[in-house]
């Protein structure tokens, strides 16, 4: 069948052989880009995580390897709906050799055959474009990040030989699986049949669309109803760009939504209460001395144009209360509906994530000083909890946690370090429990210091200031797990912040030779970069999304274009009962339109609830939604899937209307 068929028919027909060449080049373009877009993002968080970019198994392997996979069927789907349509058209050729001999299993191998014996020079030729893809992708994003990535950050693009060996396995086996698909079906028709075939599958049922008739008369009812007819080649193509417009248009909306609530619950929120914030590891501000916290502050606010400074540090812990100790107003609403965090005993007490900080002196002094605390007590107990059962988290209610009419001893136990904004406590695990800390609460307190924290919306939150944690350090430092030291600066005024950063650059970078155990963030700097970042964000989105229409765009032109001799007999039909050329025109146009705009339409419907829902459960009112709706990303990727597709149209129209439209109403099988 190879010698004696496929080879000569290859060589004779290179509109097939340029097909399967094209369908082998997209495909391993595609795969390779993927994979060596994944293996830089991969070598990337690597380096963010250890400094190196010696590979290492991350749970990014396991994503980027189901994301492989999902990339493949994609593949699969288009090439199997393009090969269905080429292997369609020689159906009368295979059942011939079918009526003369050729058994299925033949006729199968001689497809897939076909295929793999065009493919090698286009694999290659597409994974070196994919390559290069990759590489002017990776370079762009790299000079997009450069305003807003740390100058001593190192990001280099990187390839391995492996990814050579990856994608064209993926690539033979992807162009494999599509070529088998269609070829075990073709292979199951009978030869009379195959034969016979070349007429139009017969649509039971027409269904009437009158909307598209009162929007957009005779010609968008033809367009509709002639897709309709097709929607089953049209399956993949549907399927993937309605998966993209609604991914896509999802993830503007929630980039939009979190950055209104970025905006309102962190800019404006902290807006005055820091400019600054530095982070040291933990133990490495003792470089400043025994009182480390106090010292560094002190030389902080000597620096001209430093309004205040805050330091902290903050350590995990865990505590248990009675039921007898919770507030009144906890009790009545139920401690299990508020304490959701919490774990309860057996004895009915329970057991409350109690982080532990440490406030420099100044700070904690002044802070008890705004609130009536006496300065005096050995540790500060910020009394309060989110009463989410009478108030939604867009305008939380805050009720006390305890009951502060008398002193609360307690036992603090360590726990293992928490993720970042976990506050679920858990059992200690490892420590023994001599090792617990004993501590007073002797005040409390409804308002935390203007900082940038947040312990927790049921967490108590014991405060105490350097001056008493020196007593305290020797039991937290060996059995407590702490959080970096923290501490923000608020200047007097923005225009003095530039010099304000050099000075803290100088002085932390006296302090701390190594940069890698500091770092030093500015808010404005931050402000500036968050919309650089999202604009960022879409773009990666919008070419993702981009890459995932192509599907859908290549089914279209597969659809399109392998079914000519019918569209010629559909039109022949319209020419016969009046239409004019213009008209058929506009229906090709409208056919076009209806397939590009129609999963648009049902995406942005489908996220109407969805952002409708977030913005009521997260407090954003609509009309600031309204006023920055995130369209501006959407149009280019709408205009690239329209584009597409219409040129898909527009190089089948040059085919289906030339020429004698009558002569294609004349059935071979008359004959």
């Amino acid at each position: 069948m190879l010698k004696f068929y496929s080879i000569p028919y290859l060589k004779r027909n290179r509109a097939t052989t340029a097909f399967l060449a094209v369908s082998s080049f997209l495909t391993a373009l595609l795969l390779s880009f993927f994979l060596t877009f994944f293996h830089n993002l991969w070598m990337d968080r690597i380096y963010q995580l250890s400094g190196t970019e010696k590979p290492a198994v991350t749970p990014l392997i396991i994503l980027y390897g189901c994301l492989l996979t999902i990339a493949c069927l994609g593949l699969v789907l288009m090439l199997h709906s393009a090969f269905s349509i080429t292997m369609n058209n020689r159906l009368h050729q295979l059942g011939i050799l079918e009526s003369a001999g050729a058994t299925p299993r033949q006729i199968r191998s001689a497809l897939v055959e076909e295929t793999l014996l065009t493919a090698p020079l286009p694999l290659l030729a597409g994974t070196a474009a994919g390559v290069g893809a990759g590489w002017l992708l990776w370079r762009f994003l790299v000079s997009y990040g450069a305003t807003i990535r740390d100058p001593d950050y190192r990001i280099v693009f990187s390839w391995h030989p492996l990814l050579l060996a990856g994608c064209l396995g993926a690539s033979l086996l992807t162009l494999a699986v599509s070529t088998w698909i269609p070829a075990r079906k073709l292979s199951r028709i009978s030869p009379l049949d195959a034969i016979r075939w070349g007429g139009e599958t017969p649509v039971v049922r027409m269904r009437r669309f009158r909307l598209l008739s009162a929007l957009a008369g005779v010609s968008g009812e033809l367009a509709q109803k002639s897709i309709y007819a097709r929607r089953k080649a049209f399956r993949t193509s549907t399927l993937s760009l309605f998966l993209s417009f609604l991914v896509f248009t999802t993830f503007l909306n929630l980039q939009a939504m979190s950055s209104f609530s970025t905006q309102e619950t962190y800019f404006d929120r902290y807006r005055d209460i820091w400019d600054f914030e530095i982070a040291v590891e933990p133990g490495r501000e003792k470089d400043f001395g025994d009182s480390s916290l106090q010292a560094l502050c002190g030389e902080i606010r000597r620096i001209d144009g430093v309004q205040s400074c805050l330091a902290w540090r903050k350590f995990s812990a865990s505590a248990v209360v009675s039921s007898d100790r919770l507030s009144p107003q906890v009790r009545s609403v139920g401690p299990e509906n508020l304490l959701v965090n919490a774990a309860q005993t057996e004895s009915g007490e329970w057991r409350i994530s109690t982080p532990l900080y440490i406030l420099d002196a100044v700070s904690f002094d002044t802070w008890c000083r705004e609130t009536g605390i006496s300065p005096r007590s050995q540790a500060v107990a910020v009394n309060r909890i989110w009463d989410r059962v009478n108030s939604r988290m867009s305008d939380r209610t805050w009720i006390p946690l305890l009951d502060p009419s008398a002193a609360l001893p307690l036992k603090l136990s360590p726990v293992p370090a928490v993720s970042s904004g976990s506050d679920r406590p858990s059992a200690p695990s490892g420590v023994s429990a001599d090792l617990a800390l004993d501590i007073s609460v002797e005040s409390f307190a409804s308002t935390a210091p203007r900082w940038k924290e947040e312990p927790g919306h049921d967490a108590l939150a014991l405060i105490v200031s350097e001056d008493r944690y020196w007593a305290l350090a020797p039991r937290l430092e060996s059995a407590f797990s702490s959080g970096p030291f923290t501490c923000i600066v608020k200047t007097e005024s923005e225009d003095v912040n530039p010099q304000v950063e050099a000075r803290l650059n100088e002085l932390l970078q006296a302090s701390f030779p190594d940069s890698s155990a500091w770092s030093l963030d500015s808010r404005l700097q931050e402000e500036r970069t968050e919309p650089l970042k999202r604009r960022g964000f879409n773009l990666v989105m919008g070419i993702l999304a981009a890459l995932f229409s192509t599907v859908g765009l290549a089914n279209v032109f597969s659809t399109i274009l392998g079914q000519i001799p019918q569209r010629r007999r559909e039109f022949a039909r319209y020419f016969s009962a009046g239409l004019s050329l213009r008209q058929m025109k506009r229906i090709l146009c409208m056919e076009a339109l209806i397939l590009s705009l129609k999963p648009l339409l049902f995406s942005l419907l489908l996220n109407i609830p969805f952002v409708v829902f977030c913005m009521e459960y997260t407090g954003i009112p609509l009309s600031k939604y309204r006023e920055e709706i995130p369209l501006l990303p959407l149009i280019p990727f709408t205009a690239f899937v329209l584009f597409f597709t219409g040129l898909a149209y527009w190089l089948g129209a040059k085919r289906v209307l030339k020429g004698d439209l009558m002569e294609a109403l004349r059935d071979e099988t008359m004959l």
